[in-house]
């Protein structure tokens, strides 16, 4: 099983979530540019990048930089 491991980066207010995996190939951007993709070159999904992540959830950026600090 691989592992998932996620990071903010709060001064863009990205989400990313990824497996600890290599292979990057290419990313798809989805609902006019919010979200962003990543496939590995079997066309896999590797990783996902959330932008303005805190209105998406509602919640202020420095909750995500918490939570961030905490588990990671």
């Amino acid at each position: 099983m691989k592992n998932m491991k996620f990071d903010h980066d709060l001064e863009n207010d990205s989400l990313f979530l990824y497996l600890d995996e290599e292979g990057y190939e290419f990313s798809e951007f989805l609902t006019g540019y919010l979200i962003a993709m990543d496939f590995n070159t079997e066309k896999i999904p590797i990783g996902i990048e959330i932008f303005k992540a805190s209105e998406k959830f509602n919640i202020l950026k420095k909750q995500f930089e918490k939570y961030y600090k905490r588990y990671c």
